[in-house]
């Protein structure tokens, strides 16, 4: 039988290779079951995740110990003495960063990746915790001082968490610290602190999508490329405002030639149009030359309207729609959250005209949670006796349209009555991907596999939808108080995601 060296080279490195990593699989799987075990004999709530980070960090150590430990990085300098001093020195230090880092978990360093940007978003509302600070800045404290800080908002002030939370969420996503797939779960600790829900996650990540729809989709690279387009024509718009030094130094005030170097620079840089309109809202808050961006959001609420109207009238017959008409609630606020001052600074009569006539079919629940959500106030207008002035869908084309909803409860649920009125179609959109989105409790409670029939579910949800009818939820509130009412075993599906937030009914 032929040794290992007999072989040829072509065939026994590749064979040690392998033979190396399946050992060092083996000897590192067997390092994360013992300390597991050993964590959870001691009552760590996290062993799992603490086990795997610590695993890493022994596979790391090894890694790099035993580099150094083959190789003279000395190159035989000094007679190798060099080289031992180099190696003990590099075991030394990687012994101190195991210790170090022995007792990190995941989350401090998610904490630590959260923080720097909600410092960021804590520097407006430095006068109103000049007490908690006491004298010190906002860039020495550490990241757990920053949490706690936040928790120490006002209570005027903890309107606009919110705001907060989708600004933190927004610069991790344009940073490429974050991916949406991971967003809900990491960010939890966060909505802990500022005293949010898992509605309020949707609602952020909704508008997002509305003021860059892109965002959502770029990954870490794509999402440094595009900063530098936008930084590039920011440098060459401001640019070209010093030249106009002679005349009014604003983009509302372009001469024809001035708006041709303008389209030149738009052109150049690559940026789409959402990118572009980014650009100019730094150089134009006025909205003057976003008439695009405007009319986008304005065709979305038009959407939302109709299909409002559509699901209302379904729902006389249909009580299990009902909270879907609160999901689309949700929907015009996050819309109106960015469309609203524009549309009060907008000098363009014909979109003005066109929001007008939209505002009389807007609710009063998206007015009263518009005006609690950010103290925004929609006009006052009469109720129109004339027929809405848009087209009214078809039920099952709205009920399709909720697939892509950033809460996966009304995206489950929606998909639920869709399989009653067309089941081709429904089974059609439940193949379509969700990319970067959570699952669905919903779902696991409706699989064909558990023993509930869906007639049960249906019953325990109909009558929890009677119950609010002067305050109905959303779909994931009401599986919320149905998981934390019911002892029921045939509905272990809505147990598969225990790290959601649970609001009390």
């Amino acid at each position: 039988m032929p040794t290992l060296s007999a072989l040829p080279r072509l065939i026994s490195i590749p064979l040690l290779l392998v033979s190396g990593g399946l050992i060092s699989f083996l000897i590192l799987a067997s390092l994360e079951r013992l300390q597991l075990s050993l964590l959870r004999e001691s009552g760590y709530q996290d062993a799992l995740e603490l086990s795997r980070q610590r695993t890493r960090i022994l596979a790391t150590f090894l890694a790099v110990n035993l580099f150094f430990w083959f190789a003279d990085p000395s190159l035989g300098m000094l007679g190798g003495l060099l080289g031992r001093v180099i190696r003990s020195s590099i075991l030394i230090v990687s012994a101190i960063w195991v210790a170090r880092l022995w007792h990190r978990s995941s989350r401090a360093y998610r904490r630590e990746a959260t923080s720097a940007s909600l410092q960021k978003q804590l520097i407006p509302f430095l006068p109103q915790l000049a007490d908690a600070l006491d004298g010190r800045d906002l860039t020495e404290l550490s990241s757990d001082e920053i949490f706690i800080l936040a928790k120490s908002l006002p209570a005027q002030a903890r309107h606009g968490n919110l705001t907060i939370y989708r600004n933190v969420l927004q610069d991790l996503f344009r940073t490429g610290r974050l991916d949406r797939a991971a967003s809900f779960r990491q960010l939890d600790e966060l909505r802990k602190v500022l005293d949010l829900r898992e509605e309020d996650h949707h609602a952020a990540i909704r508008e997002l999508a509305v003021l860059d729809p892109v965002l959502l989709h770029l990954d870490a690279r794509q999402h440094q490329s595009r900063d530098v387009r936008e930084a590039a024509a920011s440098e060459a718009i401001a640019d070209l405002l010093h030249s106009m030094a002679d005349t009014d130094p604003t983009l509302s005030a372009l001469l024809p030639r001035h708006r041709q170097r303008l389209e030149k620079i738009r052109r150049q840089s690559g940026l789409d149009e959402d990118g572009w309109a980014s650009v100019l809202s730094g150089f134009l808050p006025d909205g003057g030359l976003l008439i695009p961006l405007v009319e986008r959001e304005l065709h979305l609420l038009e959407q939302a309207l109709a299909d409002r109207l559509t699901v209302l009238e379904a729902s006389a017959r249909q009580p299990m729609l009902r909270p879907l008409l609160v999901s689309l609630d949700l929907q015009m606020v996050s819309l109106l959250v960015a469309l609203l001052p524009q549309m009060l600074s907008c000098r363009d009569k014909h979109l003005g005209r066109r929001f007008e006539q939209m505002l009389c079919w807007i609710p009063a629940t998206v007015r009263t949670a518009l005006h609690h959500r950010c103290g925004l106030q929609l006009p006052s207008v009469e109720p129109s006796d004339q027929p809405p002035p848009f087209l009214i869908p078809q039920l099952v084309d709205v009920l399709a349209g909720f697939w892509q909803d950033p809460d996966p409860e009304t995206a489950a649920w929606a998909q639920w009555m869709l399989r009653r009125y067309s089941p081709a179609r429904a089974a059609a959109i439940a193949r379509q991907p969700r990319p970067g989105l959570p699952p669905s409790r919903l779902f696991a409670a409706l699989r064909p596999d558990q023993t509930a029939p869906e007639g049960y579910l249906e019953s325990q949800l109909k009558q929890l939808i009677d119950e609010d009818v002067d305050e109905p939820r959303t779909p994931a509130s009401l599986l919320s108080c149905l998981l934390s009412q019911s002892s029921h075993p045939a509905l272990p599906g809505l147990e598969e995601r225990p790290f959601l937030a649970l609001p009390e009914c």
